[in-house]
């Protein structure tokens, strides 16, 4: 059997080099803190940093886990860190950041380490130094060979690997059939987390994109709409994409614009529309439609009518100003 350490000389070293692994871990935590917070990326948790404790190595020693033979300094997570994102979009840019900011000697997730018939989640992890650039740094002099482990995993994937000791199991006992099912369950469902949270912000930032768009669209004549005209006008039955490609074929593309309109005939068309609810009332449903300003409109919603005292859509209102603003254009 190939040398090893004593237990007394691990003990020995740990004691002698824990002063400049504290150090490491301090110095280097606020430095990733400084390289993440740059990027925007949301953390679902401060940054963790933390020096392995001497019980934890001795007992990798004892067990034969891990076979220290010269130096505690081959263990590659003698000081770690935990990286927790809020979301999955972010695992590749806080990758790709620490690739370009320390020397990343290997990548693994361990999930590849996974059966198909075992139980996890996904963790990446990055095996690094400190960069050669950084010896001259006072606060790292004399730290450059000691190996970190930086582990990166969103706020589910964490959740996940907190409580996976609870559903343990060794590899010579058979799981029971209902407990794979809740173990994929719980799985499954950590995983959908990750992925709805992925959709709903490239939702959002597309949301905010077509907010803030000069340009109209459905989402910002939408918003448009319901803030010159009350909740009644809002009946469900409104077809923004249609009623944006009615505008921008008479050359209503521009937001700016189509406030405009919005703003020079919504009077008259609120009083067009009220009149119009009236006649119908009036007629009380003698007729199935009745003529009003030379139009026919519809009596089958009399019902509704009645209770809103209004008949039209916000888009119908729409319509009915984009046709005032037109005639107004062709009679000058």
């Amino acid at each position: 059997m190939g040398k090893k350490l004593t237990i007394e000389e691990i003990t020995n070293e740990y004691g002698s080099k824990f002063e400049s692994l504290q150090q490491l871990d301090s110095e280097l935590k606020k430095q990733l803190e400084k390289l993440v917070q740059g990027t925007g990326v949301k953390l679902g948790f401060p940054i963790y940093g933390r020096v392995k404790k001497i019980d934890s190595i001795v007992k990798k020693q004892e067990s034969g886990s891990f076979t220290i033979k010269k130096s505690i300094k081959e263990l590659q997570d003698l000081v770690g860190f935990r990286i927790i994102l809020l979301f999955k979009k972010d695992i590749e840019k806080v990758i790709d950041l620490l690739h370009q900011n320390l020397n990343v000697i290997k990548q693994y997730d361990t999930q590849n380490r996974l059966d198909n018939d075992q139980f996890g989640y996904s963790s990446i992890h990055l095996v690094a130094t400190i960069p050669v650039s950084w010896y001259e740094v006072p606060v790292f002099d004399g730290l450059g060979d000691i190996v970190v482990e930086v582990q990166i995993r969103t706020l589910a994937q964490h959740t996940w690997a907190e409580c996976s000791h609870l559903i343990d199991y060794k590899d010579d006992y058979e799981i029971p059939a209902y407990m794979k099912r809740s173990i994929s369950r719980a799985s499954a469902l950590l995983e959908t987390v990750d992925l709805d949270f992925e959709k709903l912000v490239k939702e959002r930032e597309e949301f905010i994109k077509k907010m803030t768009s000069d340009h109209i669209n459905s989402t910002n004549l939408e918003s448009l709409l319901s803030t010159f005209m009350s909740d009644e006008y809002k009946t469900g039955s409104e077809n923004y994409e249609e009623a944006v490609q009615i505008l921008q074929e008479k050359g209503f593309s521009e937001k700016e614009k189509v406030e405009s309109l919005i703003q020079k005939n919504l009077e008259r068309a609120l009083e067009y529309d009220q009149g119009l609810a009236q006649a119908i009332i009036d007629n009380n449903g003698e007729n199935d439609s009745v003529n009003y300003q030379g139009k026919d409109y519809s009596t089958r919603d009399l019902n509704k009518i009645k209770q809103k005292k209004t008949y039209g859509s916000q888009t119908f209102l729409l319509g009915y100003m984009l046709s005032q603003e037109l005639t107004k254009s062709m009679e000058s």
